[in-house]
């Protein structure tokens, strides 16, 4: 369930801090 979400909450952080 966290795997799943890890991946979409690392592409957020990305996004940010871009």
């Amino acid at each position: 369930m966290l795997g799943g979400h890890q991946w979409r909450y690392a592409g957020f952080c990305l996004i940010l801090n871009k």
